[in-house]
């Protein structure tokens, strides 16, 4: 499963034409960047109001600050911490925005029958990506923990709006779906303000709300065959887009190697994928799918992007090869392998 880290890298399209029709404005665009949540975070927000549009767009980076601060599983003051820390004693309650976190990350489990699962985080200390000495962990503690790892045991109560953990050792890992849903919460955050466009980057997980100008907001895959290359470009409209990929956190050893996708049902990296992107309604559903798809592969994961509506999905197998759903042949417009960033593009 996914840690809280950069997993992919989208271009962001530099702002085009004003709308066609009467103007009733000078409009423009203002953009800023702030380090959070272990990747750069970019807002961008068109309007004629300039000092208005910063104003609202400080509004977002703080709402982001505090979504951060709730489902963070590495603070130990967070509300995820503390369902981790009586896990196997008691339910904890918990804030509105965690609780529909857990719900999504529930879906998305069952949906991908445990592929994606939030409580992966048990094997989280035994695999490192820090440029700590690479080393695998043993096989036999691999299995110990392997076993503390089941979506089913994550007991939710909407009444009491209380989650809890069934098993001592259990923790809750939401690194693979908070980006998305603190980047949604955001864009619309901002719409609520009276800001109608917007786009929300926050590395490999980017909510998009109105146009850019005269035209949608667009962006660009990033190619894990090619580090500084585009795979695909992809318009976006009141809609969210994630990528889960295997190629920024890893190592090798034996001339093997693991990244931090981890498959639940073996502890180990999954296999078989170099990244999977996903376009679906919600930021925390776009999130969440593409690392359930990621651990699935296109075999099993494109029968089921086909059958929900709104999802669309693009895979690259280990062997470079691309797979794009039903949904997603009309969506994404593919670049040559290999090819640099779009010309007119700038990097969030």
């Amino acid at each position: 499963m996914r840690a809280p880290q950069c997993l992919a890298l989208l271009a962001v399209f530099a702002a085009g034409p004003l709308r066609a029709g009467p103007a009733t404005c000078e409009e423009r665009a203002v953009r800023r960047s702030r380090p959070m949540m272990a990747t750069l975070v970019s807002v961008t927000a068109r309007g004629c109001d300039a000092a208005a549009l910063e104003a609202r767009v400080g509004e977002a980076f703080a709402e982001m600050e505090r979504l951060a601060a709730i489902l963070s599983e590495w603070s130990p003051d967070s509300a995820v911490s503390k369902v981790s820390a009586r896990a196997g004693l008691e339910a904890v309650p918990i804030p509105r925005e965690l609780f529909e976190v857990l719900q999504a990350a529930q879906e998305t489990a069952e949906l991908t029958s445990g592929a994606f699962d939030p409580t992966w985080a048990a094997l989280a200390d035994l695999w490192r990506f820090d440029g700590r000495p690479r080393r695998l962990p043993e096989p036999a503690e691999v299995e110990r923990r392997r076993k503390l790892v089941d979506y089913r045991d994550l007991v939710l109560e909407p009444e009491g709006r209380t989650a809890f953990l069934r098993r001592q050792g259990m923790r809750l890992g939401l690194g693979g779906l908070a980006k998305g849903y603190i980047a949604s919460a955001a864009a619309d955050l901002l719409v609520s303000r009276g800001v109608a466009d917007v786009l929300v980057a926050a590395s490999g997980d980017i909510a998009a709300r109105g146009r850019n100008g005269a035209r949608p907001w667009t962006v660009a895959v990033r190619d894990p065959r090619a580090p500084t290359g585009a795979l695909a470009t992809v318009e976006l409209a009141d809609e969210s887009i994630s990528t889960a990929g295997g190629y920024e956190r890893f190592f090798e050893v034996g001339g093997r190697r693991y990244h931090h996708i981890l498959d639940p049902k073996t502890g180990y990296p999954a296999q078989g994928v170099a990244s999977v992107t996903v376009i679906a309604p919600r930021g925390v559903a776009a999130d969440a799918l593409d690392t359930g798809l990621f651990v699935l592969g296109p075999a099993r994961g494109l029968p089921l992007v086909d059958s929900l509506p709104g999802v669309a999905a693009l895979f690259v197998d280990s062997r470079g090869r691309v797979r794009l759903s039903r949904g997603a042949r009309a969506r994404f417009r593919l670049r040559a392998a290999g090819a640099g960033p779009p010309a007119d593009g700038e990097l969030p």
